[in-house]
């Protein structure tokens, strides 16, 4: 028997004690039955006043059940819509907290995910919002199925707030819990295309640690702070970080937002030396920040901040736009022109007129689109396979190569490099490193390499120092290099009289380089 039919049942009962009560006063008072039993009433007025009492609280605790289910089938209906049991914030916290409490989970790590499907405000249009709604409700229909067919169920609690579908999870492992993930993500995108969706969907991830020594309230937020940087930058997961509690201040906003205006960013250029040519072959474009109080700044310095304020979207752009214009007026002087790599965030990479504005920006300045590559993430190209592999292919239809960054690090996956049509693979600073010194090092770079020759891909390895890195990437067949040891990120002139100019190529051409 549920709660709702207990109260009823205690509530009935009492009301009914409570009338027998007083018929049973009636009629000894009538039969004048009541001489010499003074007692007897007294005690009788009490018996029909505490039962009255306790009807009362049994009412009272039965219309409160009731009244919070009618609230959350109404919130459902509203949010979701659909009238279902499905946990709300409130019932979710104290779920999550009866769940932190008992002892053979006290040793396991816990987490927060915070889920949302569609990052699209909703717009002044009814059919937009019934589609909106519609992706949600058949989630939170999917996530119940999914669960109740789990092992674990008791491991796992889900709720829908305000658009955002948040899980506090004791998964067996963090393997289990990026299986989970990726569960959720193929929920999203087979709901969409059974649906016959038209809007725009993108499920972002934030993901917090829920240590026991921490209040559960602020563990929800970081979860859900971490889901907010996701969707401004268009990532599919992000962890948190106590730096996105980094409040910009007012003086910094305007600060950034006049540097933008009064284009105090700058572009400088690093090129990319090929071990197969013996020549500088591409390059790629790196911002800085030449800012009149604090000098010029790397991008670690202010990325964070520009991604906070939500201008690193145009930051981008501009960089685009200044190679776009640098290109064209190198051509126009008679310089040596090399291709050039633009990095993309998610944003870029995803907008819905991304081609429309890269087309118009080389039509404006008469670039040959062969002259530009772009550079992603696995992660930015994993956020919607299906949309990626479209933008991708338009892009190299048009002459322009997509290159995947950083790859080695985060969630790189092998199997992505034969199912993405990358044209070239960067290999991360992190795993070039070590390799003169670390055998087991290089032979997992080798092995890289390897596999994205197979795939039929440009390989570059990424921040190269010095001649034993060199020679040891010379040995594993690597295609390109790109570090110090060749060139440096070079403001635009400098990079150019490199070009004209440098000791690599002239002395490579005349023999041996000493």
């Amino acid at each position: 028997m549920n709660k709702r039919k207990l109260f009823l049942s205690l509530a009935i009962i009492l009301f009914a004690m409570n009338i027998a009560a007083i018929v049973v006063f009636i009629v000894l008072t009538v039969l004048g039955k009541l001489d010499g039993h003074q007692g007897a009433i007294i005690a009788l007025i009490i018996a029909t006043s505490a039962t009255a009492l306790l009807f009362e609280s049994a009412f009272n605790r039965y219309a409160a059940i009731r009244s919070s289910e009618n609230s959350l089938a109404l919130e459902n209906a509203y949010s979701l819509g659909i009238a279902n049991g499905f946990y709300n914030l409130y019932t979710f916290q104290k779920s999550a907290i009866s769940l932190r409490r008992v002892r053979r989970y006290k040793n396991k790590k816990h987490y927060v995910v915070a889920l949302s499907a569609s990052n699209q405000a909703l717009m002044q249009n009814k059919r937009r919002n019934d589609e909106v709604a519609s992706l949600n409700a058949n989630i939170a229909i999917a996530i119940e199925e999914y669960f109740n067919g789990r092992k674990d169920r008791r491991r796992w609690i889900y709720c829908f707030n305000h658009g955002t579908f948040l899980f506090y999870a004791i998964p067996v492992s963090r393997e289990d819990l990026d299986a989970f993930i990726e569960k959720m993500e193929d929920i999203v995108y087979t709901i969409v295309t059974e649906n016959d969706l038209h809007i725009w969907v993108h499920p972002t991830f934030g993901l917090a640690a829920a240590p026991l020594d921490q209040e559960l309230f602020r563990e929800i937020e970081n979860a859900t702070i971490a889901l907010d940087v996701s969707e401004r930058n268009f990532e599919a997961i992000t962890v948190y970080d106590e730096s996105f509690r980094t409040e910009v201040t007012v003086d910094e906003r305007k600060e950034m937002m006049d540097g933008l205006r009064n284009e105090e960013f700058v572009v400088y250029y690093q090129a990319k030396y090929s071990l197969n040519t013996k020549a500088f072959i591409s390059a790629e474009a790196l911002v800085r920040w030449n800012s009149p109080k604090y000098g010029l700044l790397s991008p670690d310095k202010f990325v964070d901040k520009a991604t906070s304020i939500g201008i690193i979207h145009e930051i981008n752009k501009f960089v685009f736009r200044r190679v776009c214009e640098d290109l064209a007026d190198a051509k126009r002087r008679g310089r040596r022109i090399l291709p050039v790599s633009v990095n993309f965030s998610l944003y870029e990479f995803y907008s819905a007129k991304s081609i429309e504005w890269i087309t118009k920006t080389l039509n404006d300045y008469k670039v040959d689109p062969s002259l530009i590559q772009i550079e992603i993430t696995e992660s930015i190209s994993q956020a919607n396979k299906f949309l990626s592999m479209s933008i991708i292919r338009k892009l190299q239809e048009m002459g322009i190569h997509v290159l995947m960054d950083d790859f080695g690090i985060g969630f790189s996956n092998l199997g992505n490099l034969r199912k993405i049509p990358f044209d070239g693979v960067k290999i991360d600073k992190s795993l070039i490193d070590n390799i003169a010194t670390d055998s087991k090092a290089y032979e997992v770079v080798k092995a890289l390499i390897t596999v994205c020759k197979v795939s039929g891909m440009e390989v570059i390895a990424e921040g190269v120092t010095d001649k034993a890195q060199v020679e040891l990437l010379r040995r594993a067949k690597c295609d390109t290099i790109q570090g110090f040891y060749y060139c440096r990120a070079l403001p635009r002139q400098q990079y150019e009289k490199v070009l004209a100019d440098n000791p690599f190529e002239q002395k490579e051409k005349g023999g041996d380089r000493k």
